[in-house]
């Protein structure tokens, strides 16, 4: 959780014949890379995932953790894709 291979950025962020993968991290409350988990992921689901895990792991109630997703863009930018909400909140995360 939360530590990855070094190459792991580089096989997600470009691959042998320009093919790109999406890449996703977390954000807090204030739309920042989050402090604790700030690591690239290779889906929504391994990003959101992991935070939950995070919180368990720590005694954190994700029903009160603001923890939200970004993207990164083929132009290299980082895209919002989940806004900083509950990590548990049925409504905007059914996992």
């Amino acid at each position: 959780m939360g530590s990855r291979s070094p190459g792991l950025a580089s096989r997600l962020l470009g691959a042998p014949g320009g093919h790109r993968h999406r890449v996703y991290r977390l954000i807090d409350a204030w739309c920042q890379p989050h402090g604790h988990l700030d690591t690239l992921y290779g889906s929504l689901e391994e990003a959101l995932g992991d935070a939950i895990a995070w919180c368990q792991e720590h005694g954190l109630d994700p029903l009160l953790r603001e923890i939200g997703v970004e993207v990164r863009t083929a132009t290299g930018d980082w895209r919002t894709v989940r806004l900083p909400h509950p990590l548990l909140c049925p409504l905007l995360c059914p996992l």
